[in-house]
């Protein structure tokens, strides 16, 4: 054994400060960057959809090369490398002007991602028994963060008359101070025996294509709300500040959901089929409402029915999955939700570009029904089956 059992159960507190820093400093920019390039730069929704392309393109990708490093590379080190790829680039986009420059440096933002999400899971899922509450926490401290981000940030521009550049400085600050932590981590990581390499076994998460399609759905309602929904709240007459108060009732919802995620994980499809029918009331919502309280129920509706699916999804597949390729299923996981953090944002922004600000959550509706109907359809795809000669290994 390279690290005892005490110093392992330690590592999730530092993950979750980790995480818990991405998130506020997550909830201070990133929904005040889209109406930055909106009413600073003066950017267009096809604009904005890109710029949700250029954030989310790299999380597609790098989780499965990501995965192929969890064997052999320290986790720790791979997480301050995350930290690193967000802090930089996002005190820069602070310096431009220039749409072009922000696509880029959002690019590596979006990178940044796939150096942190994947290892901290991979510490965190090797204890199947506290799996589903190791990672519904982590998520939790992640949305306590992002929580709290757009109540600083309000306070920040109230403070400084809208100095949008200042928020982003301060935010890179924010995610910086995760190094400390970090540096824990990169001593304390557990080290697991190297294992060969299967790339065939990326593939097997097509094994589980009712809980991929509803993950991927899931995730590109999150990509719309994350990038494009902010500028179609301000079009709706809501300012900034009213635009971040509504994602700090998002994030106090999605904190209060994932506290019930280790005691609903054991009913998956029943909980996946609830959350589906959130997620389409929101959307038919978001097509009527006008008013900031309509939109306050429609934050209510996403944010339970978005939370819960990620981790149940996770959970789901892990639990049909052998210990020898898990680290590489989490990275194959990763890449479809990046997936789905692609398609939301290019589609909302198209869709707003050509048919009007409604159009997107029009068609978005309509899918959802249909995944909803599918989810109940082929709800024993969904629920959880242990992997029958699942052999889970301690640390060594």
């Amino acid at each position: 054994m390279y690290e005892s059992l005490k110093v392992v159960k330690n590592l999730p507190i530092f993950l979750f400060i980790i995480i818990m820093l991405l998130g506020m400093s997550y909830g201070m920019h990133a929904f005040t960057l889209t109406l930055f390039a909106k009413n600073v730069i003066g950017a267009t929704y096809v604009e904005i959809g890109t710029l949700g392309l250029m954030k989310f393109l790299p999380y597609a990708v790098l989780p499965v090369f990501v995965g192929i490093l969890l064997y052999r590379i320290n986790n720790g080190f791979l997480i301050m490398i995350g930290i690193g790829m967000h802090v930089i680039p996002l005190y820069l986009i602070s310096t431009t002007d220039n749409i072009t420059d922000i696509f880029a440096l959002h690019f590596v933002i979006g990178a940044a991602q796939a150096f942190i999400w994947p290892p901290t899971e991979s510490i965190l899922s090797n204890n199947p028994k506290r799996r589903a509450k190791y990672i519904s926490r982590f998520i939790m401290f992640f949305m306590i963060g992002i929580t709290a981000g757009p109540l600083m940030g309000i306070s920040i521009l109230e403070l400084t008359d809208d100095n949008y550049r200042l928020l982003f400085q301060i935010s890179a600050f924010v995610m910086s101070t995760g190094i400390v932590s970090a540096l824990v981590v990169r001593a304390r990581a557990p080290r697991l025996r190297p294992r060969d390499l299967n790339l065939k076994s990326f593939a097997k998460i097509l094994h589980f294509p009712v809980v991929v399609a509803i993950v991927l759905f899931s995730t590109i309602i999150f990509g719309m709300v994350l990038v494009v929904h902010p500028a179609f709240l301000a079009d709706r007459g809501l300012d900034s500040s009213f635009v971040l108060l509504l994602y700090f009732v998002y994030g106090l919802v999605r904190i209060g959901t994932m506290a019930t995620v280790h005691y609903l994980h054991k009913w998956t499809s029943q909980v996946t089929v609830i959350c589906m029918a959130l997620i389409t009331a929101g959307l038919v919502l978001s097509v009527f409402g006008t008013t900031f309280f309509d939109f306050v129920i429609v934050m209510l509706l996403f944010g339970v029915g978005i939370s819960l699916i990620y981790p149940i999804g996770l959970y789901a597949i892990l639990a049909r999955t052998e210990r020898r390729i898990a680290n590489t299923m989490i990275g194959a996981y990763g890449s479809i939700v990046g997936v789905g953090w692609i398609i939301g944002p290019v589609i909302a922004g198209v869709l707003t570009f050509q048919y009007g600000a409604v159009a997107p959550y029009w068609l978005l509706g309509i899918f959802s029904v249909a995944i909803c109907g599918m989810a109940v359809t082929l709800h024993d795809k969904i629920d959880i089956v242990p992997y029958k000669s699942q052999e889970w290994e301690e640390y060594s």
